[in-house]
């Protein structure tokens, strides 16, 4: 922990040898790593337009895929920023559960804080959010320990180690 004053983050990482700096400000946690032009925060991505879609009677492919419902429990194992475990959660309702793994140490601090802290202009929404179990936890791990038939879908999102160039949808 280190005072930023006004000190760019380029210049507190140099000064602190450190690749990446997390700032926290009172609206919001920031990550930050200047020499490869990352700059992280949490938001629903978005989450809150597929939640509007699916309240106005749209299809969602990530829902279908999943048939999910009411009071269905998930097992979202690569967290991220939660825009998927968002959607289910407003899908399974208050009868069910959302559990979301986020290995990063980084990213997962960035969910947890933006899902219990931040709030966003539709009070539905932020239930949606904190009804989210989110914790920091590889998802190996986390499965070996859990029951049998614990969680009704098990999903998961991997982020890719190298872009797909050739993609025409990415």
């Amino acid at each position: 922990l280190v005072p930023r004053g006004r000190r760019p983050v380029e210049t507190i990482c140099a000064d602190e040898n450190v690749r990446g700096v997390l700032v926290i400000q009172e609206d919001r946690e920031t990550y930050y790593q200047p020499a490869d032009g990352i700059e992280y925060f949490f938001h629903p991505n978005l989450a809150k337009m597929r939640v509007r879609n699916i309240t106005k009677g749209g299809n969602d492919h990530l829902l279908g895929a999943m048939r999910l419902g009411p009071g269905d429990e998930v097992l979202d194992c690569t967290l991220g920023f939660a825009s998927e475990s968002i959607i289910c959660s407003h899908v399974v309702g208050e009868t069910g559960r959302v559990v979301g793994l986020e290995s990063s140490p980084i990213l997962a601090y960035l969910a947890i804080e933006g899902l219990q802290r931040r709030e966003f202009v539709s009070p539905r929404f932020t239930v949606l959010m904190r009804r989210i179990e989110a914790r920091q936890a590889d998802y190996n791990e986390y499965l070996r320990d859990c029951d049998a038939n614990a969680f009704d879908v098990v999903y998961f999102d991997p982020i890719f180690d190298e872009p797909l160039q050739k993609s025409e949808s990415m």
